[in-house]
Order: C-alpha cells, then sequence, then structure tokens
C-alpha cells in the first residue's frame, strides 16, 4: 500500500562474498492508501500493479524467488505477525494510526489462504491480539 516503493529501497546485507545474502529492513516505506484511497504499487508483479493476494506473493516467492512454499507462507505469517504487534502503537496515533490499521487489515486479508479470515479491528479492540497462522515458526 505505498506508491513510491521502487527497487531502489530493497537493499542486500552479506558478510563476504561466500557468505548467505539477506534482505536488509526496508525504509521509507508509507501506508499510502491512507492519503490516495485509489493509490496503486509503485512496482509491477506479474505484469500489474494490483494488491497481489495469498495466492500471486506464494507464486511469486516460490518461481521468482526460488523459495520453498512453507518459506514464502512463513513470510506472510511473519508479517501478520508484525501487523498484530503494532496495533497498540496505532492507537496511540489517532485518526491516522486508525487509517491505517483498516489499511493494513485488508492487506492482512490478501496475504492469508482463503479459508483464513481476519476480524478488521475497531481503535476500541485494539487490546485483542490477532494469531497469525503460523508455519515453522523460528527465532
Amino acid at each position: 500500500m505505498n506508491l513510491s516503493l521502487h527497487r531502489m529501497q530493497y537493499r542486500v546485507l552479506y558478510d563476504d562474498a561466500t557468505a548467505c545474502i539477506h534482505l536488509a529492513p526496508t525504509f521509507d516505506v508509507i501506508t499510502s492508501t491512507v492519503y490516495v484511497e485509489s493509490d496503486m504499487m509503485a512496482l509491477t508483479l506479474n505484469g500489474s500493479k494490483r494488491w497481489p493476494g495469498f495466492a500471486q506473493l506464494r507464486a511469486f516467492g516460490t518461481a521468482t524467488c526460488n523459495l520453498p512454499p512453507a518459506v514464502t507462507a512463513e513470510a506472510m505469517s511473519q508479517v501478520a505477525e508484525a501487523v498484530a504487534d503494532m496495533r497498540s502503537d496505532l492507537a496511540v496515533a489517532g485518526g491516522v494510526g486508525a487509517a491505517m490499521l483498516t489499511q493494513w487489515e485488508t492487506g492482512l486479508q490478501s496475504l492469508l489462504p482463503k479459508r483464513a479470515t481476519v476480524v478488521p479491528a475497531t481503535p476500541h479492540e485494539l487490546h485483542k491480539t490477532y494469531e497469525a497462522p503460523r508455519v515453522g515458526h523460528r527465532h
């Protein structure tokens, strides 16, 4: 949900030329649909700028990124957990925070398989936690 997220904002980290490569934390990312409701992605995914759903992201993870399906599902689960962790912080932010939470909850709906459902939280229900589906949880 960020119109301005471009390839230049993705970086990798590694210790040396033979080390494993890891995606660096992102920066300068906003929920632009809070401000521009009809916003679309800045980059295309499979030729589309529409927000991808679970199936499209799973296919991208496995086909393009060469990840096992379980790793792709775990990444989406971690996003859902991070959103759940941010709920109380967004409640403190007031109007913009509540609008961001609404957009994030909509995004969560598309990240989960069709059989799963996320009930959007109102600002007064932010103290309730959402348990994301886990696939090989690791810390």
